[in-house]
């Protein structure tokens, strides 16, 4: 499920939701299962001895699979904020409920681009507060290495081209879907988002999707790979930049995930969603208040793959 979907649906909660949304453009991909309780225990490998075979000979019992399991006790954090406008504001002939809802949204678009940012980059052991991102749970996902350019230019670089859409395509498919519609969402660099779609076009291998229940269009590489910005930080940082030490260094990567509420692919796993709530005056100031906990969880590893070693030229 989408967070607004899990989220209640009263008007404060929503002004919350619409800012957060345009902020975190990666709710309209992420999936969320809500379960109660503070934290979730997730099997993270499974050793499997027997029942190598799927076939028997006439009256042979069949030789079942035993698992050797291992178990990590995932922790949800709570994502908060209050919002308020001053009383004053009444004084000043103006309406503080209206002003009230006008920041919420404005800084519920800041909450959403915070957030956005620790979808990648958050970092439990330097922030306890927050959730681990991508980058920190890869150690439960794989690492691929491309060690590519993609670079422009007409035929001359055709083939440097070619061999760099397949290598992506190739490391795509390494990724286990659980959609009906089988496509994995590869989240890239805003600037080599831009050099993938204009190389994947001249190709041949590109090709658009407008959603009926959606006002965007997904592009699409192949036949099943969705490419998205990571975006920006609040300071207009990209959230995967060309530092990496990969390829000689100056690279970036490319992170391919397949979301799934079930649990078992890249989920975020929350209690009730984003909840907000009037306050009323508190004090000097009329106050909005959010709470969501949250964490974001993987438990197959080919649910999260990183393609690293890329540059644009």
């Amino acid at each position: 499920m989408k967070l607004r979907q899990i989220s209640p649906g009263d008007e404060v909660t929503t002004l919350g939701l619409n800012g957060m949304e345009r902020g975190a453009p990666i709710l309209t991909d992420a999936e969320w299962r809500d379960r109660p309780g503070d934290l979730e225990r997730k099997e993270t490998k499974q050793g499997a001895q027997g029942g190598s075979t799927i076939t028997r000979l006439i009256n042979n019992d069949n030789t079942p699979i035993t698992y050797t399991p291992a178990y990590r006790n995932v922790t949800k954090k709570i994502v908060s904020r209050d919002i308020k406008t001053d009383k004053i504001v009444r004084q000043r002939a103006g309406d503080p409920i209206i002003d009230l809802a006008e920041r919420t949204e404005e800084e519920m678009f800041y909450v959403g681009q915070l957030f956005q940012a620790m979808c990648f980059t958050g970092d439990s052991g330097a922030v306890a507060t927050d959730f681990d991102g991508l980058e920190n749970l890869i150690s439960y996902g794989r690492n691929l290495d491309a060690n590519l350019t993609l670079p422009l230019g007409g035929d001359s670089v055709k083939d440097l081209q070619q061999e760099a859409i397949e290598k992506l395509l190739e490391h795509a498919e390494n990724v286990i879907t659980f959609g009906p519609d089988q496509l994995v969402h590869a989240y890239v660099n805003g600037s080599f988002k831009v050099r993938i779609l204009s190389i994947a076009k001249a190709l041949g291998y590109l090709s658009t999707v407008q959603k009926p229940d959606a006002g965007y269009v997904d592009n699409i590489i192949g036949d099943k790979v969705i490419i998205r910005s990571a975006g920006l930080d609040s300071s207009g940082s990209y959230l995967i930049p060309f530092t990496e030490t990969y390829n000689g260094g100056n690279s970036s990567s490319i992170w391919f995930v397949a979301w799934d509420e079930s649990g078992i692919g890249v989920h975020i796993l929350t209690s009730q969603g984003l909840v907000g709530e009037y306050n009323g005056p508190v004090g000097n100031f009329y106050q909005n208040n959010f709470n969501m906990d949250a964490v974001m969880g993987v438990r197959n590893s080919n649910a999260l793959i990183r393609s690293r070693g890329w540059k644009l030229s």
